[in-house]
């Protein structure tokens, strides 16, 4: 289970690298729009983790994950439609991008580490 926090503590990295990275080549709103996205799959993953480490001392980890992995999609879109509706200066191309690099970046990661390590 201590690979899972090692694979969210990269994800947080790289949302704050990438957010430092674009203030320095755009302006501060696009750069905490890309934040925001960031965050809005940050936060529900970390908080995935931390239940489903919980769960696994109690109860099977199949239905554990069914339900953690459904309370994570329903704080991811919560987060996402908060967002829109607090920060009206909103960035969506910046927003779009964090989300989507967040969500998919460890992902392709591991996935070529995977496939050239081998």
């Amino acid at each position: 289970m201590a690979i899972v926090f090692v694979i969210v503590a990269v994800q947080w990295a790289i949302v704050l690298l990438l957010t430092l990275i674009i203030v320095g080549i755009a302006d501060i709103q696009a750069a905490f729009s890309f934040a925001l996205g960031g965050l809005s799959y940050a936060v529900p993953t970390l908080l995935s983790v931390c239940f489903l480490s919980i769960l696994k001392r109690y109860s099977p980890l199949s239905s554990g994950l069914m339900v953690v992995e459904s309370l994570k999609i329903i704080l991811t879109i919560t987060l996402m439609v908060l967002v829109f509706v607090f920060y009206p200066a909103l960035r969506f191309i910046p927003f779009f991008l964090g989300l989507l690099i967040a969500s998919q970046f460890v992902f392709l990661l591991f996935l070529k580490v995977y496939r050239y390590v081998k």
